[in-house]
């Protein structure tokens, strides 16, 4: 039996129903349309015969039952699809970490990156734009998610809007919350993963309530001091640990070893994945009809999948289409908790500083 909520075949019902939607209409005022029972019954056999709405049963009780099914099902969507205040939140209507606070103590990482941004001269409304997003992200994850599936999101920015920027506020403020094993993917080039590293050690390493520890090319081959085995990960532990890891079969399979190396410290490291230009790479190009995978995708989906205490998976992209058309929920990297849109510095420079924007007033360059 079809599921009634996504069937296309009801596609011209649910039109009907986000039409009376937007018209302002309630839900109440759906389920009968201001019909006796049989004017509701003769108004669907007509819109079978005159607007090809498929039949919704063989009886005037079924009928009804299905057209309300229709309209539970569209009225369950629209309170899962929130909109808020930027930075705005597409889907997730339900916080997982609700009481999480800014970290106020001025020796906190997130404290200590905010004011790093203030001397690198940041506008005061790009940085409060950061802790905004950083907040809201960090509610969706889950500092346990041991007796569940991993936690799977989608933060979208634009071009060149300062995405490290955002992604270097996530990690301090989920390091503050005892989150203590960050792992950035980033694309397929050496050097551009080397650059990576670079700026989120400037931006984090700094003296405070943590001490940060960066790991490069973790394998079970590495040496002594750099093994998971010689770290701490225990709740009580200052420490915190990075690793800035290329999107390569070899690269993902030893830092699951490395993470597989310590048995016994799995069940306290609390993960944040951060996939970097998430729809590079990591989007599953195999053949989905026969259940295949590609060998990246199947990696990452495999360290997401590691028994750890916590595990949150966090897509960064500019280019979203491909991460939540590409595949469903269940055993994917479908953002299935939450969907981040960043607010749009006043730095950012894309096709509307370039080409203008009549409705909002903005000119275009006199530039050919």
């Amino acid at each position: 039996m079809s599921n009634i909520s996504i069937d296309p075949t009801y596609d011209l019902c649910r039109t009907f129903i986000e039409r009376w939607r937007q018209r302002g209409k309630s839900w109440e005022t759906l389920y009968d349309l201001g019909k006796t029972e049989e004017e509701l019954d003769a108004w669907f056999i007509d819109q079978v015969d005159t607007q090809g709405w498929p039949p919704l049963g063989t009886t005037p009780e079924k009928r009804v039952q299905q057209w309300y099914e229709i309209i539970k099902a569209k009225h369950a969507a629209e309170q899962r699809s929130v909109v808020a205040t930027r930075p705005l939140v597409v889907v997730g209507a339900e916080e997982a970490e609700p009481d999480v606070q800014v970290p106020s103590d001025p020796r906190s990482a997130w404290q200590l990156y905010s004011e790093h941004l203030h001397k690198q001269e940041w506008k005061s409304e790009a940085i409060q734009n950061i802790e905004n997003s950083a907040l809201r992200v960090l509610r969706y994850l889950r500092m346990d998610t041991s007796d569940r599936r991993p936690v799977k999101g989608l933060v979208v920015g634009h071009v060149q809007s300062g995405k490290t920027a955002n992604m270097a506020g996530l990690i301090s403020m989920a390091a503050d919350y005892r989150w203590n094993l960050f792992v950035v993917l980033t694309g397929t080039l050496e050097n551009l993963r080397v650059q990576t590293g670079k700026r989120l050690i400037n931006d984090l390493f700094r003296a405070g309530n943590l001490s940060w520890k960066s790991i490069e090319h973790p394998s079970k081959a590495s040496p002594y001091g750099n093994r998971a085995e010689n770290m701490q990960f225990n709740p009580s532990s200052p420490d915190r640990h990075l690793v800035v890891c290329l999107k390569n079969p070899s690269r993902l399979q030893h830092l699951i070893d490395w993470i597989e190396a310590h048995k016994v410290a799995m069940k306290q490291m609390r993960m944040v994945i951060i996939d970097d230009e998430a729809d590079q790479a990591g989007i599953n190009t195999g053949q989905v009809s026969k259940e295949e995978r590609s060998k990246i995708n199947k990696l990452i989906l495999r360290l997401a999948n590691l028994p750890l205490q916590s595990v949150n998976y966090v897509a960064y992209t500019a280019t979203p289409a491909a991460n939540f058309l590409n595949e469903g929920p269940g055993e994917t990297l479908y953002p299935e908790d939450f969907i981040v849109a960043l607010e749009q510095a006043d730095e950012h420079f894309g096709p509307v500083q370039v080409f203008g924007h009549l409705e909002e007033g903005r000119e275009p360059l006199g530039i050919v």
